[in-house]
């Protein structure tokens, strides 16, 4: 390998952990390219909330002000989840216990992508798109990884880092696919979705959802609700688990998309009860 100075450093994926990763190699003066599969860095996952382990990173590797000074929080607070019942009348079940400085954040996926490519460190980043890996292998003559891409390019480094998802082309490439377990359904759907505030008002929702992030629960169902973009839009993430076959017994066909657009009237017929 190089002297440390000149270390070529590759992330396969250009997510949050890809990106926050590259800065904080960047700030410390280690040049790396990020490889991304997508033709730019989406906002699919609508909202996001990071805990007071999160923050803490964010703060040790130098971007919170960046997040802070890009995004639409304001501040960081304290984002310990309130367990309500999703029975009528909406019982308090739980209040998750905090330290004073526990402190958390709740924004937009896309806001905070943006921050991380605004933040310091960002400069001595070479981002490139439409670079899907499909595998990683070490040249014969050095030993160094070379990953390849869908595209038929290849880019050699010393060290390759993987962030590209459950689906993972270096991490099969680390431990092979007989080591690689199948991923199975785990009986459980997710429905994402923004809503503004005011629309939630309207409807007659009394709980207040701007002060913590709330969780309500029922029988093999959980909604979790925390705003964002100052308050006014609440990232609504509903679960619904069915029980009508084993769990985890179902494989899911890597061709098969993971995320799709559905109907409200499908959610709405999920929790009909």
């Amino acid at each position: 390998m190089q002297a440390a100075g000149k270390v070529k450093v590759a992330i396969v994926g250009g997510g949050v952990c890809g990106l926050s990763c590259a800065i904080a190699l960047a700030k410390e003066g280690v040049p790396v390219d990020v490889f991304e599969a997508a033709a730019q860095f989406g906002e699919i996952g609508a909202g996001i909330g990071f805990g007071p382990n999160a923050v803490r990173v964010l703060q040790d590797i130098g971007i919170l002000d960046d997040v802070l000074a890009k995004c639409e929080e304001p501040e960081i607070n304290q984002r310990s989840f309130l367990f309500y019942s999703g029975m009528e009348g909406h019982e308090l079940i739980y209040d998750y216990p905090v330290q004073p400085n526990d402190l958390g954040l709740g924004l937009h996926r896309a806001s905070f992508l943006d921050a991380l490519q605004g933040a310091q460190g960002m400069t001595l980043t070479s981002t490139h798109h439409h670079k899907r890996c499909t595998t990683v292998i070490h040249a014969e003559a050095t030993g160094r990884p070379i990953i390849h891409f869908e595209d038929g390019t290849t880019h050699e480094a010393d060290v390759v880092l993987g962030a590209d998802g459950i689906k993972s082309a270096v991490r099969t490439a680390v431990i092979g696919d007989v080591a690689r377990k199948a991923v199975v359904y785990s009986n459980t759907n997710c429905y994402r979705g923004l809503v503004p505030i005011e629309e939630i008002r309207a409807a007659g929702v009394v709980t207040d959802l701007l002060r913590r992030p709330v969780c309500f629960v029922g029988l093999d169902k959980h909604l979790i609700l925390f705003p964002i973009k100052k308050g006014t839009v609440i990232n609504v993430v509903a679960f619904t688990t069915d029980r009508s076959s084993p769990m985890g017994t179902k494989p899911r066909p890597d061709d098969e998309p993971w995320v799709v657009s559905v109907s409200q009237e499908e959610l709405l017929h999920e929790y009909k009860d």
